[in-house]
């Protein structure tokens, strides 16, 4: 019971960070477009008025919060992995390390 809410509490903590990597992957031309667009249409769906997943087993209990979080991984997971990596800072910090390195 207490590890499910340290998950939950760090899960909304991670909220801002996802925000950004999601922003970042949306402006990235090496994320295909029809990946962003179904990406949007399943976001609108699930936060549209019209309550689609209450009628689903296993989805109806879920928030819409939560089932935002589910697409959010599973549009990150199908993103080119150097893409994600870039807008996750990691490429960068290569190149910064490769560019302090003394030239010989």
């Amino acid at each position: 019971m207490l590890m499910t809410f340290f998950n939950r509490a760090r899960n909304l903590l991670d909220i801002p960070r996802t925000w950004r990597l999601l922003t970042r992957l949306f402006v990235d031309g090496r994320v295909p477009s029809w990946l962003k667009l179904s990406t949007l249409a399943a976001a609108i769906l699930i936060i549209s008025p019209l309550d689609v997943f209450s009628d689903i087993p296993f989805l109806g209990p879920l928030d819409d919060v939560a089932l935002l979080m589910l697409l959010a991984q599973l549009f990150v997971s199908m993103c080119p992995q150097d893409a994600v990596a870039e807008a996750n800072g990691f490429a960068r910090t290569v190149t910064e390390i490769k560019n302090v390195t003394p030239q010989g």
